[in-house]
């Protein structure tokens, strides 16, 4: 009798044992599915739209780090007895300077409520005192991996249009700027031919000047040549 429940013992373990080490072999056995995209951005600059476009999702921050370009975040739904949860993990990696790549994952969780009555009866009919009472609890249904295309694909979508809104607004600003600076540039071009309008009047007003004093000097050398002293004449 002893032999035959060891040979049981023995098989119920090596099947359980089959059971569990061919499991890591699923990994490549599921179909991949599109849950990443490439963006011609920086990491940074991903990771604060990704950031905006989950919390406009009404998603709760659970934790995020942005040098490991890594979110977690959560939202929650109540259909009845019945809570579902929805956890979003975002990591972006730096493909290069202006390039990243956004990885989404997704597991729903529902989470079913119970109230459990812990109260103890005598005669099943009154209510023995200091014991029990109702406590409720939650209990996990089930957990499921979510591999719907067009979920990561409208996250993508919203992640884009955030860029989109963001760069229209760095064009909008480097418009600006350029603006700005051809006008300034325009204003001391003006500034620029302003004074050198002035300093060619001020020349000319020093050359009327000394073209003046020496008209003056000649005019008196000519009248002292001809102011003859009339000692002078007579000899």
């Amino acid at each position: 009798m002893k032999k035959v429940f060891v040979f049981i013992l023995i098989i119920c373990f090596l099947i359980t044992g089959c059971s569990t080490t061919g499991t890591y072999k699923e990994v490549f056995k599921e179909e991949p599915f599109c849950n990443s995209k490439e963006f011609f951005i920086p990491k940074q600059i991903l990771y604060r739209k990704t950031i905006k476009a989950i919390c406009s999702r009404n998603f709760i921050i659970e934790e995020d780090n942005v040098d490991k370009g890594f979110i977690l975040a959560k939202r929650f739904f109540q259909k009845g007895k019945r809570t579902i949860i929805l956890l979003l993990q975002a990591k972006i990696i730096a493909d290069d300077e202006s390039k990243s790549i956004l990885y989404l994952n997704a597991v729903q969780t529902t989470q079913k409520a119970y109230v459990a009555d812990r109260t103890r009866f005598f005669l099943w009919v009154v209510p023995l005192p200091g014991g029990g009472g109702k406590e409720a609890s939650k209990i996990t249904e089930r957990e499921v991996i979510i591999k719907d295309e067009k979920f990561y694909q409208n996250f993508f979508s919203a992640i884009g249009k955030e860029i989109e809104i963001a760069s229209k607004k760095i064009n909008r600003k480097q418009e600006d700027d350029k603006a700005d600076l051809e006008e300034k540039e325009i204003k001391n071009d003006e500034t620029k031919l302003d004074k050198a309008e002035i300093k060619e009047g001020e020349d000319e007003f020093k050359e009327e000047k000394i073209e003046e004093s020496r008209d003056k000097q000649e005019e008196e050398a000519r009248e002292k040549d001809n102011d003859i002293p009339l000692e002078d004449e007579g000899r």
